[in-house]
Formats: C-alpha cells, structure tokens, sequence
C-alpha cells in the first residue's frame, strides 16, 4: 500500500503500526532497514522518501517465514492479538509470584504453567456453561445461569422459606 502525500509523521505511524500487527511487514521492515538505511531501524531517523519507498517495495522484499516461535513470542503476540489473554497472563503471573509481564523474563515451565492453568481453567468456565445450559434447558441465557431453573418446582420439592 503506497502513502502517497503522507507526511513523514503519518508514515512513521504507519510504519510502526505494521511492525506491530504483521510479524511479516516486520521482518520486510529489518531487511529493508539493513539493505537500504544502513541498519537503522528507527522509522523516525529516515526521510520521507525512505520510509515512502518502503510502503512502494515491500511486497518484493523477501523474508523467511517463522514458524518455529518460542513460548514467550507466543504469548507476546496472544496478547498483542487478544485483551483476554493479556488480562488472564497478567492475573496468572501476578498471583503465581511472577514480577514482570513481559514473558521472556520467565523461565519455559513458568509459561508451560500459565497455558496449562489458562487451559483448564477454560475447560471448567466451558463445562460449567454447558452444564448450566443443560440445567435450564436450551436457551436458558448467554453465558450464565441464567432463568428459573432451580425453584423448587424444578426438583419436585417444597418451598424454602
């Protein structure tokens, strides 16, 4: 996509946004940078014109396609990707004693830990939904237990109070 007109600021923005939200345009971002701007990868230490000319080559600058991301980028970009998981990675590390939320700061068991609790603790939240669904038959609300299911006429006994 070529910016045509875009400010120097409009193009660093822009740039800094693909970096974040395409691993790819990141990697075409460094390569470019390394071939073209002497290793500078700061977008802000450029001219226009560089920065332009990036936005106007980058689909034929190839890069090698990464598949083997370790656990801390896998949880980098989930929480890049997803405001949940950022929001269950933080209460897990602070509640299991863990400092920084930056996952490369811990060890891989510390990280196996954390997907294995997230994982379990999704299988009961999904369990319990399914079992509160099929309390109150279909419908009974979205993602709650929701309606009249437990009075006393549901069990067949007296009133409680």
């Amino acid at each position: 996509m070529a910016y045509v007109g875009a400010s120097h600021e409009e193009l660093v923005a822009a740039i800094k946004d693909l970096q974040r939200s395409d691993p790819e345009a990141k990697e075409q971002w460094i390569k470019y940078c390394a071939t073209q701007g002497a290793g500078m990868r700061d977008p802000t230490k450029h001219d226009a014109e560089f920065l332009q000319n990036f936005f106007n080559i980058r689909e034929t600058i190839e890069v090698p396609v990464h598949t083997d991301m370790g656990l801390a980028e896998l949880f980098k970009e989930a929480q890049r990707a997803s405001p949940g998981f950022k929001q269950a990675w933080s209460a897990y590390r602070s509640s299991m004693g863990g400092k920084y939320d930056d996952p490369a700061k811990h060890d891989e068991s510390f990280l196996v830990s954390a997907l294995e609790f997230l994982g379990q603790a999704a299988c009961a939240n999904m369990t319990m939904g399914r079992m509160c669904s099929e309390m109150m038959g279909k419908g009974g609300g979205k993602g709650g237990c929701k309606g009249s299911g437990w009075g006393a006429s549901s069990w067949g006994g007296s009133s409680w109070g």
